[in-house]
């Protein structure tokens, strides 16, 4: 009995033990599907990352496994926010070679702003199946190392880009700083040329990188922005020089260079940015007594706008404390004319300048003949719109003015409808002879108020042809398309179609040439007024590509025998019509046009030509070069200044060559824009 009793015993002990064990290896499995408890500490190696990740990966105990090629969804994930946090920061992708290493999640990392920067949180993980909701956080990947930009270099700003008339943002490319900072002082703006100074105002105003600075090379004593600011002044453009200013510090500009744009824009629609500027740059700049008197003018015009009379009284006292500057025209003409309401000018107002220009302006009195004749560029939008003792000094300014590109054919326009004629004198228009702006500026009006088109056309033809040959080309040409848009070329017209060709090929609407030219090519035949005129003008139809390629040879031969006709025992006239000719072949060539041989053995000859004047031989090389090695700055640089502000001022030689200079840069446009002036002088 006792021995089944002890016997009873141990089978309970054994049971219980097993029971036990059971348990044990229970809570064992139980654990292994718990995630691992997150530790703060170094960073730990992750596996590499299996590429299939589109099946959950099957079960691996942590704690017993090393490496796997499978990995859970979470996991995955965050690889992917790894992989893609590398990308867009500049990092290489983990590669197979390579582990990936994760940080501690954000809420265990360093508390320094360095350490912990303001990053996108990662995507959640989707759940596996029969998985428990709990998983570990996701670690972050190491942090963008910063490091500062380095500094823009302000001689790079610019207003156009390529897409909007800029020149590229290497067209300085190859060329020397020290080369540019001799030439452009000394470059005299407007030139004589409108295509010129249109490029000229589109380099300056190009967003590209400066010129070469060679280390052996001295330091530039000025800034390539002041030089820019400088020579849109002289170009008129004063409101894009204001805004081209404002993109850098006032302390890359030179003193005198900052004040001269801020005068200039005192007249310009930009004057109130102007004046809320002014006393911030009078601080800056007025440290000496001749400087602190002309931003104080320019301070006094500001409250003069902002009706500010006590102000400007009081300005007035201080200035006039000094014996010197209460002689100075602007104190004389604020003190009487303007406070004082006087309506006598003062007798001597040239040299103008802008802060006096503004007193004129305020003062709405008629403005004397000479200060139209030599006005700067940057004051002629403003002169424009001024009350002129003699309005035909006024107009012929405007005329001149547009003819270089200074003026856009709208404020041509203005200054013409300014310009208030009696009833007699617009009925006179249509029967006199046009030849003078004022004319010019009564025929407009007949223009606009005929109703009859061929009478319409007659009366704009007339217009075009009183205008010397530059302005033909310009803004006053566009003008008098325009008021013939709305005539539609046909058959009635056939008389004026060689005159309206020209006067579209001119004006640079091909599309509208064209047409009229095929009327006038169809009626050539049986009317000899409209072929002799269309000989006449045939070079320039060939610069504005209304002639084809398969057309060309046969009417260069035609154009040279009508050209070439001879005349008179003593030679003068053959000479003058081998002189235009030749010319004319030259330029054809410039322009990448095929001169035959014969051609140039009809216009050759011995006996010179009229005496030109004789440009910097080394200028002209200099251009050669430059447009040999594609230096596209440069050869705008050296074509302002061998072009000169006079159409007499340069060789037509030169002319010639700066043309194919404009072509080899690939500025193709430009030279034959410059090539059709170059013909219209012809």
């Amino acid at each position: 009995m006792r021995f089944k009793l002890i016997h009873a015993f141990l089978g309970i002990f054994i049971l219980s033990l097993a029971f036990s064990s059971q348990e044990t290896q229970a809570q064992e499995r139980d654990a292994s599907f718990l995630p691992p408890a997150t530790m703060e500490g170094p960073a730990v190696v992750q596996p590499e990352l299996s590429p299939d990740l589109t099946q959950p990966p099957p079960f691996v105990k942590p704690q017993d496994e090393k490496k796997t090629d499978e990995v859970k969804p979470e996991e995955a994930n965050k690889s992917d926010v790894e992989q893609e946090f590398k990308r867009d920061s500049g990092q290489p992708a983990p590669s197979a070679a390579s582990p990936v290493v994760s940080t501690p999640p954000v809420a265990l990392a360093p508390s320094s702003p360095a350490a912990t920067p303001n990053l996108p949180s990662p995507p959640a993980a989707e759940k596996a199946p029969d998985q428990p909701s709990s998983v570990a956080p996701v670690p972050m990947p190491q942090p963008v190392v910063q490091a500062p930009l380095a500094s823009v270099d302000p001689e790079t700003f610019g207003l156009l880009s390529p897409e909007h008339g800029g020149l590229g943002s290497s067209v300085w490319g190859n060329t020397s700083r020290l080369v540019v900072d001799r030439l452009l002082p000394v470059v005299r703006l407007p030139s004589a040329s409108m295509t010129l100074n249109d490029l000229a105002r589109r380099l300056f105003l190009s967003s590209a990188a400066a010129p070469i600075l060679a280390p052996s090379d001295e330091k530039p004593t000025r800034t390539l922005l002041s030089g820019r600011l400088e020579g849109l002044l002289a170009l008129g453009a004063v409101d894009q020089a204001w805004e081209l200013s404002l993109l850098a510090d006032p302390s890359l500009v030179d003193a005198v260079t900052l004040r001269q744009l801020a005068e200039a824009s005192l007249i310009s629609p930009n004057s109130k940015t102007v004046c809320d500027k002014i006393p911030s740059l009078m601080a800056a700049h007025g440290t000496k007594e001749e400087a602190q008197l002309e931003w104080q003018k320019a301070l006094l015009i500001c409250q003069l706008k902002a009706g500010q009379k006590e102000q400007v009284q009081l300005g007035l006292d201080v200035m006039q404390e000094n014996k010197g500057a209460a002689r100075d025209t602007f104190a004389v003409l604020l003190s009487r004319n303007i406070l004082g309401d006087k309506k006598v000018l003062p007798t001597n107002l040239t040299p103008l300048r802008p802060t006096t220009l503004a007193l004129l302006e305020e003062s709405k009195l008629a403005l004397p003949p000479e200060l139209y004749i030599r006005a700067e560029a940057s004051m002629v939008p403003g002169l424009i719109q001024t009350k002129a003792q003699k309005e035909s000094a006024r107009l012929d300014m405007a005329e001149r003015m547009a003819a270089k590109g200074v003026l856009t054919k709208d404020q041509l326009l203005q200054a013409y409808k300014s310009y208030e004629p009696s009833s007699q004198e617009v009925a006179s228009a249509n029967s006199t002879r046009t030849t003078t702006s004022v004319d010019r500026a009564m025929m407009l009006r007949a223009i606009e108020n005929e109703g009859l088109p061929d009478k319409k056309m007659d009366m704009a033809l007339r217009f075009l042809n009183s205008l010397p040959p530059q302005g033909q080309i310009g803004p006053a040409g566009q003008i008098v398309a325009d008021l013939l848009a709305d005539i539609l070329p046909k058959s009635d017209y056939n008389r004026v179609s060689a005159g309206m060709t020209r006067l579209y090929a001119m004006a640079g609407q091909p599309d509208k040439a064209m047409l009229w030219h095929k009327i006038a090519r169809d009626v050539a035949g049986r009317s000899p007024d409209v072929a002799d005129e269309l000989k006449r003008i045939w070079p320039l139809l060939v610069l504005s590509g209304l002639v084809s390629d398969g057309d060309y040879p046969q009417e260069i031969k035609a154009w040279l025998d009508a050209t070439l006709v001879g005349g008179g025992d003593d030679g003068k006239v053959l000479h003058a019509q081998r002189e235009l000719a030749g010319r004319t072949l030259l330029l054809f060539l410039a322009a990448d046009y095929v001169v035959p041989d014969d051609g140039w053995n009809r216009v050759v000859e011995g006996q010179s030509s009229a005496k030109e004047m004789t440009p910097s031989p080394v200028l002209l090389e200099r251009l050669r070069q430059a447009a040999h090695a594609g230096r596209r700055g440069e050869v705008v640089l050296l074509s302002l200044l061998l072009m000169g502000v006079e159409p007499q001022d340069a060789p037509y030689g030169v002319k010639v060559e700066i043309v194919r200079a404009l072509r080899m840069v690939g500025l193709r446009m430009e030279m034959q824009a410059l090539a059709r002036e170059l013909m219209v002088g012809l």
